[in-house]
């Protein structure tokens, strides 16, 4: 398999990049770039998100709100897209995988594909970083532990498995080591089981010695619960007869409300209740309309009554029509006569006007011909003075005989009319305006008509006469109509009754038999309580006796026995063997996963160790430049031997050189399983000098021949000696 392109939505501090890999990629930058989220990204994108742990980083962008990406893979010639994308920090991950036809692949059949590559074989042995290639990071270990952690090494690719054989075998001995190691947990419970059979022992033989004691005490017991249960029947029968006794009012009652309902009334069927219902709403209705005329016609009696004045009476009177009549008649006439009396009394009234006016014009033709020259005009305005003096008396006389002779007859008949309206109404001295008076008086006389016409009495009497009639007949049919909200009431409460002593009833006859006619003797039951009472009295003091001579008999028993019951030890007994078959099945579980772990290893030893060892060995000695030249297993324990024909033990060596051969087995190792997966290798050559990271670049070119190698470093080196395709900088 090998990765071509990767292309980030949102990954820790990688936001929105792209970056595409060769078969040989060199990720270049300096610490806090971004190498480990990158590499972490790519396990992410194969194997799914983790969730944040104590041990697992939180790869949430900031920045984004979208987590995760793409990554487009070639797999047997076919290349492969991959997305994972989380769009809430705490919401399910999507996954998509399909072909570049466009061939979808599922997330179980994407797994099926890269199998058996999994999370921790990437962790473990694909994923090269110095943490994971340091064997024994403890400072107190000795040669034994040393090679067996190497041989691990040598047959698995990691000391996970040796880590996982030591963490066992631990637990098994916290378990159980010897017989002698008693705080150990499998000989605690057996001591713990041994103990419990003991006191069952002495519980038997105690049990045995109390037997009499226990006998007495359960017959005792058992009459003790006899009594208690005669005493018991007994309150219940006290309460029973207590309870009769409550209902004595109850009872009487119902016998006198039975008596009551005997002797009232029956109660009328439906038909017979609406049809009086009927009758009565029309009986309302009668007095209602009764009632509203009565008031009517007292109203309006009441009104003509206050229609009862002189000045009505007068204009009801038939001559007020007559003269009314006649006054329209003549008053056309009589407003044209006034006028022209009113313009003669005008010409008359104004002559002394004329007069003045002929004086003032004379005296000032005087004055105008004072003089001598002009003498001849003071006559002739003395002429013309005495002309028009005449003229004026001419006038004046003509005047007054036109007066005489003008025929007012239609003017003073007019005038003579409404004389007849001057005690009650306030006449002006003109025509029209007594005319306007008149119209008011006709309006006024309209009016009274109207008003005495509305209050007229005739027809509502008739119609009171005719609702007093119907009113008999209804009474005379239906004699108790009017009395029917009584009857109602009535009615209702022996209905009420009626309900009330069925409730009674059906109370009374859970307790008291009602069937027979039989009055209940209340005394006799009091009797009977009493009665009840002295038996109990004297069965309780019975049983104090009893229980006070049991208490006796308990606690002889109780000082004699011991805290345990024989079936709380058996018991007891039972959970510990259960507990013990628990940790000798822990303790079984831990020894069977160890054999298996050994025999694993073996096996594998047997057949993939020397090919394993072979690679290792040539990979140690180009790293070295052929100073460690040969690796040794020889009865368990591994050597190394130089070129001057020195041979040392793992524990001799130095920490380099450890490191160096970690390095050597780990690829080994990748190369014997092939299975065609990229190797990430993360500043795994810091501790190394130029010659040696040299070598080392060699043996990962040649080893990119065939598989792909990531290289994720800080070293600025890589970046002056790789081409520049082959380096991705951050």
């Amino acid at each position: 398999m090998k990765i071509k392109r990767i292309e980030i939505e949102g990954f820790g501090k990688l936001v929105n990049q792209n970056y595409d890999f060769s078969q040989f990629t060199v990720v270049l930058g300096n610490n806090e770039a971004g190498k480990s989220t990158l590499l972490a990204f790519i396990k992410y994108m194969i194997f799914g998100f983790e969730n944040r742990t104590k041990s697992n980083r939180d790869f949430y962008p900031q920045n984004s709100k979208i987590y995760g990406g793409k990554l487009l893979l070639e797999l047997d010639g076919e290349e492969i897209w991959l997305e994972r994308i989380k769009t809430k920090k705490s919401g399910t991950p999507t996954f998509k995988a399909w072909y570049s036809s466009g061939a979808e692949i599922s997330e179980d059949e994407w797994l099926e594909l890269i199998s058996p590559m999994s999370v921790n074989l990437f962790n473990q042995i694909y994923s090269i970083t110095q943490e994971n290639l340091q064997i024994n990071r403890e400072k107190d270990y000795d040669a034994e532990s040393l090679d067996a952690q190497w041989r691990m090494a040598l047959t698995t690719g990691t000391v996970a498995l040796y880590d996982k054989e030591q963490h066992l075998i631990k637990e098994k001995n916290s378990i159980y080591t010897s017989p002698k190691a008693m705080s150990k947990p499998l000989n605690i419970q057996l001591a713990s089981l041994e103990e419990i059979k003991r006191k069952i022992a002495d519980k038997e033989v105690e049990e045995i010695e109390l037997a009499p004691l226990i006998k007495e005490s359960e017959e005792r017991a058992t009459e003790i619960t006899r009594i208690r249960s005669l005493i018991n029947q007994l309150e219940k029968d006290r309460q029973d007869l207590e309870h009769k006794l409550n209902y004595e009012e109850n009872y009487y009652q119902y016998l006198d409300l039975s008596s009551e309902l005997e002797q009232a009334e029956p109660i009328p069927d439906q038909a017979e209740y609406d049809d009086l219902l009927a009758q009565y709403e029309i009986f309302n209705s009668l007095q209602s309309e009764i009632s509203y005329l009565e008031k009517k016609v007292d109203s309006n009696i009441e009104q003509l009554q206050l229609l009862d004045k002189p000045r009505n009476n007068f204009l009801l009177e038939e001559d007020t029509r007559a003269v009314l009549n006649q006054i329209y008649d003549v008053y056309q006439q009589a407003l044209e006569e006034e006028k022209y009396v009113n313009q003669v009394s005008y010409k008359r009234n104004n002559s002394w006007k004329f007069f003045l006016l002929a004086v003032i014009i004379l005296t000032a033709s005087s004055l105008i011909m004072l003089s001598d020259e002009y003498r001849i005009y003071a006559y002739l305005a003395l002429a013309l003075e005495v002309i028009t003096a005449v003229i004026i008396y001419i006038y004046s006389k003509t005047s007054s005989n036109t007066q005489d002779i003008a025929d007012t007859n239609a003017l003073n008949d007019f005038f003579n009319l409404t004389s007849y309206f001057r005690e009650w109404y306030q006449l002006p001295n003109d025509v029209r305006g007594q005319y306007q008076i008149i119209k008011s008086i006709e309006t006024e006389l309209q009016n009274l008509y109207l008003s005495f016409e509305r209050y007229d009495n005739l027809e509502n009497e008739d119609d009171l006469s005719q609702l007093y009639a119907n009113l008999d007949d209804l009474l005379f049919k239906y004699p108790h109509v009017d009395n029917v909200p009584n009857m109602i009431r009535i009615w209702q409460s022996t209905e009420q009754k009626i309900d009330y002593q069925k409730r009674q009833y059906n109370a009374l006859s859970r307790i008291f038999d009602l069937s027979e006619d039989v009055e209940i003797n209340f005394d006799e039951l009091a009797i009977q309580v009493e009665e009840i009472e002295s038996q109990i009295a004297v069965l309780n003091e019975k049983l104090n006796s009893l229980i006070d001579d049991n208490s006796i008999i308990s606690v002889r028993i109780e000082q004699k026995k011991s805290d345990d019951s024989l079936e709380e030890l058996q018991m007891n007994l039972e959970l510990g063997r259960t507990e013990l078959s628990e940790i000798i099945k822990e303790y079984m579980i831990k020894a069977t996963q160890i054999d298996l772990i050994k025999k694993a290893t073996a096996s594998l030893s047997t057949h993939s160790l020397p090919d394993i060892l072979k690679a290792a060995e040539e990979y140690l000695s180009f790293l070295t430049d052929g100073y460690w030249n040969q690796i040794d297993l020889d009865n368990d324990l591994l050597m190394l031997t130089n070129t001057d024909g020195v041979s040392l033990r793992l524990l001799d060596l130095s920490t380099g050189t450890r490191d160096q051969l970690q390095l050597a087995v780990r690829l080994a190792f990748i190369k014997a399983k092939n299975l065609n997966f990229p190797i990430f290798l993360d500043d795994s050559s810091l501790r190394y000098d130029k010659d040696r990271r040299g070598n080392l670049l060699s043996i990962l070119r040649d080893i990119a021949r065939e598989d792909q190698v990531i290289i994720f470093t800080s070293d600025g080196a890589f970046d002056r000696e790789e081409k520049e395709k082959e380096v991705i900088r951050l």
